[in-house]
């Protein structure tokens, strides 16, 4: 790479214009300064850097050099002495390893503002151990300026990505980006990380630049990283195709935001809003490297020292006939006649089916396509890989099969005829083969997994780094398997070429493709978990908190039993089996307690056995923490809840487990035997044998277990919360986390929200005889007025009020969106809704009430509320979606009723005109959505 920016260093003096505004700045040679030295340019103000080149290149400066208000130094900043006649701006965007004082000492001299960029990872106590420098850096500014009365300000940044990157940042996107340079993107697998942050680095230059010159900015720190994360699975999806997703207008999936303590305030005080144009801005950047001579392996360390052109293809990937990279006008479907038609269905009908049934020349007997995926997913379901695996490879000869069949009839296609059909067979065929391919390579995954279970649990003495490499790889196979399925089964050319006469066969085959990718997902993120929380030879505690859905919570129920795990490297090493009830004994302080639990329950102190009073469980989560840390003094770094019904579907796979006074104790008999003495006593006893079976290698049914595990995480029955904020936001991107949504905005979508939270505040199991069921109306006025009608109808089995039974006392929460009316709140004839608190929290606004239900009495609560902001109608309709969230520990039937205007028409409607109903068993989230067009 040439050596094109001369230092003004080298010149005997440098012209400094008095009327001009001067910026300093310091790295401004780096892959991040230089983009920022253009930008002050264009501002047209005078702009000197100063860097030694450790990590930067004169060459980024280029441009800059044409510039007469440029001014370059090579020199060490520490060392940097040169009499100026002003100072307006400084900007330090160097990597460190140099004095502040000297430069401090200058902006001090002139009165100069100070931006000091420094890493958001400092939030992060398990990733600021490398960045001593910037921490220190931080706090020696803020006292500089403190002490010396200077216009100082923090801007910490997340990854930066974009032309001139350096690709020393382990990032998963940096990853990406370096894999696709060279050449090496399939092959790669994504371990540890499942999401960024990353932004472009123009938008990092725009923050750098707005927190320096907005007003009241100074003794702040901002933060600059994407609120809401993405997933890097789509990303490099993106990055195999890029002009395919470009033009489909990629979006990527709404992940919960991942918030920094300073991100909102940034947003709002700068009004900065990070660009999400993920596409256009990979493009710029694999644009950018084409041309460059900088040698990927090189700009991972250092700077270069020798010229290397890059081994990238400079017309970019070739399009292969057909793939999604060949932009091709879509043709009409050849009109042929009777004859030539029926022969096309014939053709089709023929290849097709021999994917799904018997063909005779592959043996009588043999089991189609289909039904062989769908039992292998049985047989993985249960724990049983090999046949799952050997299920697969027998659909795989289904598939040969039909490939003969096409081969046998190679004439017609070499005469040119039914081209298009001969295609579609094709897509067809190579299709079923990335599914059934895919699934292989899933099961040989979970397969894997179980293996590095039993490692970690002490049960196999395999080295667990290869084994969850081994799992990792075969994931991300299976990942990119159905990845170009998906591609073909849902390309528009498919669909159009497909006849009605096969639909319901593909929707099959899309359907063994939905649930490969759905388990690719779980299995993908479970590794990534294992991964992450085993790389490092550290000891770390969890705790599992046993919850009695009988005496519900928002969480699912009170806390009545405890497990510790410690583990270290990755393998488990104790477990203790704590009483909730002892540990809080041994709290000295005064807690105060929330109000509800104070003025029902009679709590003078809030305590561990009730920490799980919110219903987001992260925050119920860390409150659980703070109280087991006060109790006890030890770390905890992450914490599963689960509810009793889960631990009697686990004793259905173990079997029987013999507690302290000899009693066994069957997923039958668990809840009687609960109810009739004392369930702290009882819980502990009971977690102690449960978990010495678990640890037990020989006969246990572990794949059971796990089949367990999976569908009480899918129901809500347990929730996950981890203590490091990367692999929380995974947690809640598969839906385990328990997180009470926050709002997102989603231009053109009416996005409404309900969630209900029940607390037990009588002192009784009476959610063990209560049951309800709910009815949900929603009516759209002609103006686009939506108004909701939710009513729950509560019936109490109790015979009478001898405990376990008992007046059902229900401290009852509503969160709604923000902003909504509330006209009425009904419980049975009588209007309570001057006896309702108002609050606000999550960004939703709330109602809580507290309602009673007497032994053997039915009785409905009913709700009337009006949503702030109405149905509006944009080129392409108007679209909108409900989002309904199930507390952990109730399940319930919801029946949802949509009335609309006759003159809206409703997108796929199938019932009356103005009026949809459908019924849903309420066991996990659900989202709801409708478009309507005039």
């Amino acid at each position: 790479m040439p050596e094109t920016a001369d230092p003004s260093n080298s010149k005997e003096r440098i012209l400094i214009a008095r009327n001009t505004p001067v910026a300093l700045v310091i790295g401004g040679a780096g892959f991040l300064g230089s983009h920022l030295v253009e930008e002050l340019l264009k501002k047209n103000l005078q702009v000197l850097v100063v860097d030694d080149l450790s990590s930067g290149f004169k060459q980024y400066l280029t441009d800059a050099t044409k510039n007469k208000n440029f001014h370059f130094f090579v020199e060490n900043a520490g060392d940097f002495n040169l009499e100026l006649p002003r100072l307006d701006y400084l900007f330090i965007v160097a990597e460190g390893g140099w004095d502040l004082t000297n430069i401090l000492e200058l902006a001090e001299k002139h009165h100069s503002k100070i931006v000091f960029v420094s890493s958001i990872e400092l939030y992060n106590k398990d990733s600021a151990s490398g960045l001593e420098w910037f921490k220190t850096g931080e706090r020696k500014i803020a006292q500089f300026a403190a002490d010396h009365n200077l216009n100082a300000r923090v801007v910490r940044l997340a990854t930066i990505y974009g032309p001139r990157m350096h690709f020393r940042n382990e990032d998963g996107l940096i990853e990406l980006i370096k894999a696709t340079l060279l050449g090496e993107l399939q092959k790669h697998s994504l371990t540890q990380q499942f999401s960024t942050r990353a932004i472009f680095v123009g938008e990092a230059v725009s923050l750098i630049i707005k927190s320096m010159f907005a007003g009241s900015t100074a003794l702040k720190i901002f933060d600059g990283a994407m609120s809401e994360p993405i997933q890097l699975t789509e990303i490099k999806q993106v990055l195999l195709d890029p002009v395919w997703y470009e033009n489909r207008g990629f979006k990527p999936t709404e992940l919960p935001p991942w918030n920094t303590p300073n991100l909102e305030k940034t947003i709002k005080t700068l009004n900065w809003q990070p660009d999400a144009s993920i596409v256009k801005y990979l493009k710029s950047t694999l644009s950018y490297f084409k041309e460059a001579e900088v040698p990927i392996a090189q700009m991972t360390t250092s700077k270069p020292t020798h010229k290397i052109s890059l081994w990238v293809d400079e017309e970019g990937p070739k399009a292969k006939e057909g793939s999604p990279l060949e932009i091709k006008e879509d043709r009409p479907i050849k009109s042929y006649g009777w004859g030539k038609q029926l022969i096309w269905v014939g053709l089709l009908i023929l290849i097709f089916y021999a994917l799904f049934y018997p063909f005779i020349s592959v043996g009588v007997g043999v089991l189609n396509y289909k039904n062989r995926l769908v039992t292998a997913s049985q047989a993985l379901e249960k724990g049983d890989y090999e046949t799952s695996i050997s299920l697969v490879e027998a659909a795989q000869e289904s598939i040969q099969s039909a490939s003969f069949l096409i081969s046998s009839v190679q004439v017609a296609r070499s005469n040119g005829w039914f081209g298009e059909q001969f295609g579609l067979a094709d897509d067809l065929i190579k299709s079923a083969q990335l599914v059934a391919e895919g699934t292989k390579e899933a099961a040989r995954g979970a397969k894997s997994l179980y293996q590095i279970l039993k490692i970690i649990l002490g049960q196999d003495k395999a080295e667990l780094a290869d084994n969850l490499a081994g799992a990792q790889l075969q994931l991300a196979g299976a990942d990119d398997h159905f990845s170009q399925a998906q591609a073909i089964l849902g390309s528009d050319s498919f669909k159009k070429r497909l006849p009605a006469i096969l639909q319901g066969r593909v929707r099959n085959l899309q359907d063994r493709l939905d649930y490969g990718q759905k388990l690719t997902g779980k299995a993908s993120g479970i590794a990534s978990l294992i991964s992450s929380l085993t790389t490092a030879n550290t000891k770390k505690s969890y705790l599992v908190v046993l919850q009695d859905q009988s005496e519900l919570r928002p969480t699912g129920g009170l806390i009545v039993g405890l497990t510790k795990l410690d583990f270290i490297g990755g393998q488990l090493k104790t477990f203790s089996v704590l009483n909730p009830q002892d540990l809080d004994k041994k709290l000295t302080a005064t807690v105060e307690p929330p109000r509800e639990l104070k003025l029902d329950l009679g709590l003078k102190t809030w305590n561990l056995a009730n920490a799980n009073w919110e219903g987001d469980f992260p925050t119920s989560a860390r409150q659980v923490i703070w109280f087991f840390n006060q109790e006890t003094g030890q770390k905890i770094d992450g914490v599963a809840g689960l509810d009793v019904l889960t631990l009697k579907e686990i004793l259905q796979v173990t079997g029987p487990v013999k507690i302290a006074d000899s009693s066994e104790i069957t997923s039958d008999n668990l809840i009687a035997q609960a109810l009739s003495g004392s369930q702290y006593n009882f819980y502990s006893a009971l977690l102690t044998g449960v978990f010495n079976k678990l640890l037990t290698p020989q006969d246990l049914n572990w794949p059971g277990v796990l089949t367990v595990m999976d569908r009480s995480l899918t129901n809500k029955n347990m929730t996950l919360y981890l203590d490091d904020t990367k692999l929380l936001s995974l947690l809640i991107t598969q839906g385990w986390a328990g997180v009470l949504p926050r709002p997102a905005i989603t231009k053109g979508v009416l996005k409404d929200f309900l969630a209900t939270m029940e607390a037990n505040l009588g002192g009784n199991k009476a959610n063990y005889f209560v049951s309800q069921n709910r009815q949900l109306q929603t009516t759209i006025g002609s103006s686009g007025e939506i108004e909701q009608k939710l009513t729950i109808d509560y019936k109490n089995d109790s015979q009478n009020e001898v405990y376990p039974a008992g007046v059902y006392k229900n401290n009852l929460r509503f969160y709604l969106p923000f902003g909504v009316k509330v006209n009425s709140l009904y419980w049975g004839s009588e209007d309570i809704l001057k006896l309702a608190s108002n609050f606000s929290d999550y960004g939703r606004s709330g109602l809580s009430a507290t309602i009673t239900l007497a032994p053997q009495e039915t009785k409905s609560l009913v709700i009337n509320y009006v949503l702030p902001h109405k149905l509006e109608f944009g080129e392409k309709g108007a679209k909108y979606q409900l989002s309904l969230v199930k507390q952990s520990g109730v399940n319930y039937q919801l029946k949802w009723k949509l009335n609309y205007p006759i003159n809206f028409q409703l997108v796929g409607e199938q019932g009356s005109a103005g009026q949809q109903e459908t019924t849903l068993e309420m066991k996990s989230d659900q989202t709801l959505s409708a478009t309507f067009i005039k």
